[in-house]
């Protein structure tokens, strides 16, 4: 592990790919980094998704058993050429042609909340049931986005009213578009509640099958977070962007940060409630601090943004979920934490011929 041990080596790979991120985020004014850069990074996530959760990093076998860093660099290449065709049939349907709107922007950000609940809390089953892993994969990513063009059908842009490109484009379905994707982020953010306190369904057998877990996790996830929404919103009187950057966007990336590069080493030691409890808690302050750095980062990191309070939040929540989440995301899983720590060809070839083996 070129000398580094958890924590440390999580702790070394979160500082350096923060510092790649800082990076990647500096050439951008407002408009395109949150507009098409984003948009297109975002698009990138799902195929990730594909790759280190049900292909397991394992296909292609040609990719998977090259040594680093060119099994990253492929992967990479991969997720790119995916994510870029992605985006432009994103904005020609939910986008409508009209350019980088917001409903292009909440629709990518909605498959990106669809493909990680159904490769984490549903085992990307029942695709897991095709053979050629390929094949699933491809028809994994057209179900994500299959269910998120349903989901866009449901949410209503009328504060939109008036805009240039809003003509036609409106579902009007019955739930305030803020409110449908504040609220999905939140369930996401309580599908990692979950995964801090250890899946407390595994001391019953039955429960660890797929559907039934799935169902299971998407009914709590879904109580939670929609729970945890209303109360910040309608009780606390927050708005739903100023909720979105200080509860649900530093939670997940805390959350992230303690369970990738560090692989849940912070709490090894503690089971049962104390481990989800400090998991949780731990998240919410690494988010929180992680977060303020970018806040105060942000007039040198992009020189224009607009003073209003929204313009602060949505850059914070895609510099931290749009940027580095996959950034971190494809560090661990696309270059196996190279150089910080590196695979044997030995360990290349089983991990190809035998994915659950590592």
């Amino acid at each position: 592990m070129a000398g580094f041990k958890q924590p440390w080596l999580g702790i070394a790979a979160t500082v350096l790919i923060i510092g790649l991120a800082f990076l990647a985020i500096l050439p951008w004014d407002y408009s395109t980094f949150g507009g098409a850069f984003s948009d297109v990074m975002m698009c990138m996530i799902p195929i990730s998704a594909v790759i280190g959760m049900l292909w397991q990093g394992a296909e292609p076998k040609a990719i998977a058993g090259l040594p680093q860093p060119l099994r990253g660099v492929a992967f990479t290449a991969i997720g790119a050429a995916v994510g870029t065709v992605v985006f432009f049939i994103l904005s020609a349907t939910l986008g409508g042609g009209k350019g980088a709107t917001p409903f292009l922007g909440f629709g990518i950000i909605l498959s990106v909340v669809v493909t990680f609940m159904l490769a984490l809390m549903w085992g990307c089953w029942p695709f897991t049931l095709i053979k050629n892993r390929l094949l699933a994969g491809l028809f994994f990513l057209v179900a994500a986005y299959a269910i998120t063009g349903l989901l866009m059908r449901a949410l209503n842009f009328a504060f939109l009213a008036g805009a240039p490109f809003y003509e036609g484009m409106d579902p009007a379905g019955p739930i305030p578009a803020w409110d449908g994707l504040v609220g999905a982020i939140t369930c996401l953010a309580a599908m990692f509640v979950v995964l801090h306190f250890d899946l407390p369904v595994k001391r019953f057998p039955r429960l660890m099958k797929q559907p039934i877990l799935g169902a299971l996790w998407t009914v709590v996830a879904n109580v939670i977070g929609w729970s945890s929404y209303f109360l910040g919103t309608r009780v606390f009187a927050l708005t739903p962007d100023k909720f979105l950057a200080t509860v649900p966007v530093p939670f997940i990336f805390g959350s992230v940060v303690l369970l990738t590069p560090l692989a849940g080493s912070a709490t090894t030691g503690l089971k049962g409630p104390a481990k989800g409890i400090a998991g949780s808690v731990l998240a919410m302050i690494v988010g929180s601090v992680l977060a303020r750095v970018y806040v105060l980062l942000m007039p040198m990191l992009t020189l224009d943004v607009p003073a209003t309070r929204l313009d602060h939040n949505l850059w914070l929540a895609t510099a931290l979920l749009g940027v580095t989440f996959p950034f971190l995301a494809w560090h661990h899983d696309y270059f196996q934490l190279w150089p910080l720590a590196a695979k044997s060809p030995v360990e290349l070839q089983q991990l190809v011929e035998d994915p659950a083996s590592l």
